[in-house]
């Protein structure tokens, strides 16, 4: 069972349904109770499981690997910090 994001779009809600991938049946609005909903890709933080700046960086082997390695630092520093981690 997986957590899916769905919109009505006669009132505009958003909630969250658990159920099968291989489910197509018709999701119905909570708060309405509309046909009219589709399920919505909302943006997620990338999870980070190792330092850009390790010697065994798939960058390090790439041209202009040191701006990258730099840019990469910068964004997990500012994901960091945008979830309160720093």
């Amino acid at each position: 069972m997986l957590t899916y994001d769905f919109g009505c779009s006669d009132c505009q809600h958003v909630f969250e349904i658990i159920r099968s991938i291989r489910d197509d049946a018709a999701v119905l609005c909570p708060q309405c109770g509309s046909g009219k909903t589709n399920r919505l890709f909302l943006r997620a933080p990338a999870i980070i499981t190792r330092h850009s700046g390790r010697a065994d960086s798939p960058l390090q082997s790439l041209p202009n690997a040191e701006k990258m390695t730099r840019a990469a630092d910068q964004t997990v520093s500012k994901v960091m910090k945008d979830m309160g981690m720093s």
